[in-house]
């Protein structure tokens, strides 16, 4: 839910049947009315809230995996661009759209995870080598 602007705000609370809501817009996390938010989430699945989200104008949208956010995007293009395969969290592939450039004598590179943080880090950029600690 984007609805930062009152008039957006106010659809979905009246949407949900909860105008009560209305004076909670852009409540804190942990406070009553972001726990009251969240309750009126959980009252619905995903399925549920999309149908609403096509019935309000209200800034209300799934949030997609990275597969279903590529199926879309391919759906709406209307054909499956070219793809290399990411490595997801858990190892698993995750086809990912290729670079717009590409080069007839240099293939893309496939099947590699992104580095951790500090997995390229010497010790001319670390910062306990440039400032000890006396």
């Amino acid at each position: 839910l984007g609805a930062l602007e009152y008039k957006f705000w106010s659809t979905w609370c009246n949407g949900v049947g909860r105008p009560d809501l209305i004076e909670h817009q852009g409540a804190a996390p942990g406070t009553d009315g972001a726990d009251q938010v969240e309750a009126v989430f959980l009252e619905r699945t995903r399925a549920e809230w999309t149908t609403f989200a096509d019935e309000h104008d209200c800034c209300l949208e799934p949030i997609l995996s990275p597969a279903e956010s590529f199926a879309r995007a391919a759906a709406d293009a209307g054909e499956l661009p070219p793809t290399i395969d990411a490595v997801g969290p858990t190892g698993e592939p995750i086809p990912v759209p290729a670079p717009g450039l590409r080069f007839s004598r240099s293939p893309l590179a496939t099947g590699g995870a992104a580095p951790r943080t500090g997995a390229h880090q010497s010790a001319a950029t670390d910062p306990d080598s440039i400032w000890p600690t006396r």
